[in-house]
């Protein structure tokens, strides 16, 4: 076949009368508005509930397509045969999967992902776990599985994926710059007015001077989430001006790194694409050169050498696609031609990126030196994982309920307390017990088979048919690979891709941004880099539609992500969920006509109704038990703040306990209820100067009474005992009775028990049994909190070390037992 021939055969193809595709606009349209809303918030608090607007945006997208399916063949809109003549969509052609296909493995594994994560959620109930953590995750989680049904079932066609992946790379292109901005302007910007707001708040505490400044510098910290004491203020300083990692929309590092490393192998992807196309379009090729700088200069910016790994990883499977046509000695020179000019453009860019990463600094001595250390620690925590599952391994710990169990089984030379062991498979087993870990080893399975069998496709496709290489369709199938370029130079006038990408990422603006003002978020040059980082993502949407990237970048990039979640926390960050689950859906969905994903006879327009009603029951569900009641809480918890920092008291425990009420299944208001009583239950002992205040007892049964309700709404963690013991000592500490100073023992025991690797709480119970009069069961607290200690001065753990107070009360506690 001459190359004449198959320019033809590609565009009749396209736009021709030979079995057209109606291309899905509407569908299009919402998914790329509702990924764009993902990317462009700090998805950390999923465990939160702050994103499940989004998960019933997307609940309600999938109902609502599958009652427009049942619709259109119930006399609504006509349904166009597969056949059918017409110039407004894209011909493609169906091939039936087997049952082990990448395909149906990678949807098995996300449903078996989705009934192990309500399993869980359910158990966690049952153990009177944080039932309101799991239920806000297991809702995120059906956000996730409806956006990946979207995917599946509507973005058949090459032009649509192609629109997907480009979107996704445009977002971390913009997602980069505003990442940029943070690392060289925002940090000192930031550092320079907290500094000088700090310094002047503290004069006038001191001070006791203009009341109205101090509330009104105290409610500004509030609303930008700064801590105003305790170790959650010096964990932000140290960030704030120590670090220069930027992070973007997002609270993590790692997070942004995680999608800059896909973004990378997905530019990548473009570039080969261009190479293996014979286009000669060099604006494109300089355009993407510069965007892979920018975003390898973000990466770098991040030191997430996990990312680093799964970037690296993502673009050796890239090169490892290149495959030649024909056979013999020409293929030989061919795949040496192709290697080389890959391994030119790909890997120049990140030999510049280290070479000036070591100039600068980014890359210094402590990176790459702490890089064992920091797999040690990752060591750590996938052996504190392996003893939750050894614990509980059908149902694992539950989404959001990890720490919990974790403290349990953490070891001592590991300081944090992490969210999630930093390693999706084990993650999974934790997360949604051992039927979410099959789910995910499925996930994985089917992902990897899509990237191996893209590199055979090619083999099959470009060997002895076609003078020139032709890339590989997404779907890997050589029936299909003609299809997936427009012929050079031609631009497909059925092609409404470009418009409905427009109108989504203009309709994700408006989501995003509406929803920000709606909740009461503050608007700054924050807000305006992430209209910036939009911008950037809709340009390169417009401007690049005619870059078709290499058809195993989607694969490669997600091979990219696992890699990175490996070694990072990943399924309690709903961005990360969104990304891997677009990357592998979009890798393998076989190609098939749009109107075949709508039902032709009584059977299907009956179970499309049924999911679609299905669906809208599950968005109901989402906005009663989830968004409604976290959204008027976390409205109260906020007021009832800022009258506990004007010394409001009662109307502060008013507004908690309105938030309690509102959300019964969430721990926070309970929290902040039995702590405001603890506060003004030792303000009372202290004015007491030691002796029993006036109505001391009754305020100590409400402080004890909020305690247990507080303990009752997650009896698996362990910071109502801790909060209990310190009534309880306070209460000895005004009437002297022993019996405070036992059950204050008692709850320590309890926390201890929990989380036995803890230096403070050991030294708090050798302390609280020597005034019990426990001589021995102090010592051996005492030696186990100097045991402790000593791990952690060795490790470096300075935010675990005991104060010298401490210290020396436990070594007056092991003198005397000495004697």
């Amino acid at each position: 076949m001459n190359r004449q021939k198959v320019k033809s055969s590609v565009h009749e193809g396209r736009c021709g009368n030979t079995g057209p595709i109606p291309v899905p606009t509407v569908p299009l349209t919402i998914v790329v508005a509702l990924l764009v809303c993902a990317f462009l918030w700090p998805s950390e608090a999923a465990i939160f509930g702050e994103g499940l607007h989004l998960a019933l945006l997307w609940v309600v997208s999938l109902a609502g397509m599958c009652l427009w399916c049942s619709w259109l063949t119930s006399g609504g809109i006509p349904r166009q045969s597969p056949t059918s003549g017409g110039a407004t969509g894209v011909s493609v052609q169906t091939t039936p999967q087997s049952l082990f296909s990448p395909g149906r493995l990678v949807v098995a594994g996300l449903i078996l992902f989705l009934v192990g994560t309500w399993l869980s959620t359910l158990n966690v109930f049952r153990v009177a776990g944080d039932r309101r953590a799991a239920l806000n995750l297991a809702f995120e989680w059906t956000g996730i599985a409806a956006c990946g049904c979207m995917c599946w079932w509507w973005l058949r066609d090459q032009a649509s994926k192609v629109a997907v992946v480009t979107l996704i790379a445009g977002i971390g292109i913009g997602l980069a710059v505003f990442a940029i901005w943070h690392s060289h302007t925002f940090y000192k910007q930031a550092a320079s007015s907290y500094l000088e707001k700090r310094q002047r708040l503290d004069e006038l505490e001191a001070s006791g001077a203009n009341p109205s400044e101090v509330w009104q510098i105290r409610q500004e910290f509030l609303r930008s989430d700064i801590p105003l004491s305790g170790q959650a203020r010096e964990l932000v300083e140290r960030r704030l001006l120590e670090s220069s990692e930027p992070f973007g929309p997002f609270a993590l590092a790692n997070t942004l790194a995680g999608v800059l490393a896909a973004t990378f192998v997905l530019l990548c992807g473009g570039l080969a694409g261009q190479g293996k196309a014979g286009r000669q379009r060099s604006l494109l090729s300089v355009l993407l050169l510069i965007a892979m700088l920018v975003v390898g200069w973000c990466l770098l910016l991040t030191k997430s050498r996990t990312a680093w790994v799964g970037a690296l990883a993502g673009v050796m499977w890239l090169i490892a696609q290149v495959s030649p046509g024909g056979d013999g000695k020409n293929s030989v020179t061919r795949i040496i031609r192709q290697v080389g000019r890959l391994l030119l453009l790909i890997g120049v860019p990140c030999a510049v990126f280290a070479a000036i990463g070591i100039l600068v600094g980014v890359i210094d001595a402590e990176v790459l030196l702490e890089s064992p250390r920091s797999l040690q620690f990752r060591f750590f925590y996938w052996m504190g994982a392996s003893g939750i599952i050894g614990e509980s391994p059908v149902f694992g710990a539950g989404p959001g309920n990890f720490r919990q169990l974790y403290l349990a089984h953490k070891l001592v030379e590991s300081s944090e307390m992490v969210l999630d062991p930093h390693n999706i498979v084990l993650d999974a087993w934790c997360f949604a017990g051992i039927v979410g870990f099959a789910g995910v080893v499925l996930l994985i399975i089917g992902i990897v088979r899509s990237a191996v069998e893209a590199t055979n496709c090619l083999s099959k496709n470009v060997s002895g048919t076609l003078d020139a290489p032709v890339p590989r369709d997404f779907s890997v199938l050589p029936e299909s690979s003609r299809h997936f370029f427009q012929p050079p130079g031609k631009r497909s006038e059925c092609d409404g891709m470009p418009r409905s990408v427009t109108f989504g990422i203009l309709l994700g603006f408006v989501v995003h941004f509406g929803w920000h003002w709606l909740t009461g978020g503050a608007f700054g040059a924050q807000q305006a880099m992430v209209a910036v980082a939009l911008a950037v993502a809709g340009f390169w949407s417009r401007f690049m539609r005619g870059v078709v990237p290499d058809s195993a970048s989607p694969s490669a990039a997600a091979v990219a992500l696992l890699v990175h979640l490996m070694g990072a926390g990943g399924l309690q960050i709903s961005v990360m969920g969104y990304l891997l689950i677009v990357l592998a859906v979009t890798s393998v969905a076989p190609n098939s006509n749009v109107a075949d994903r709508r039902a032709n006879n009584l059977l299907g327009r009956i179970g499309a109704s049924i999911s679609g009603a299905a669906g809208f029951a599950v968005a109901g569900a989402i906005l009663i038990y989830g968004l409604l009641p976290v959204m008027s809480s976390v409205l109260d918890v906020r007021i009832g703040q800022q009258h506990l920092h004007a010394n409001r008291l009662q109307r502060a425990l008013q507004s908690f306990e309105r938030a309690a009420a509102t959300d019964p299944l969430s721990p926070d208001p309970r929290q902040q209820i039995a702590r405001a009583l603890t506060y003004r239950l030792m303000q009372r002992g202290f004015l007491a100067g030691g002796g029993a205040a006036p109505d001391s007892a009754v305020e100590a049964e409400a402080a004890l009474a909020a305690c247990e309700r507080w303990i009752a709404a997650d009896r698996r963690s362990i910071s109502g005992f801790v909060n209990r013991a310190e009534i309880c000592h306070i209460m000895y500490g005004i009437s002297g009775n022993p019996e405070h100073i036992r059950s204050c023992v008692r709850d320590l025991e309890t926390v201890v028990s929990r989380y036995p690797t803890s230096a403070l709480f050991q030294a708090q119970l050798s302390v609280r049994r020597s005034t019990a009069g426990d001589s021995e069961g102090a010592r051996r607290a005492a030696i186990e909190a100097r045991q402790i200690d000593g791990v952690n001065q060795k490790w470096g753990h300075r935010d675990q070390f005991l104060s010298a107070d401490y210290l020396e009360t436990i070594d007056l506690i092991l003198s005397s037992s000495a004697q």
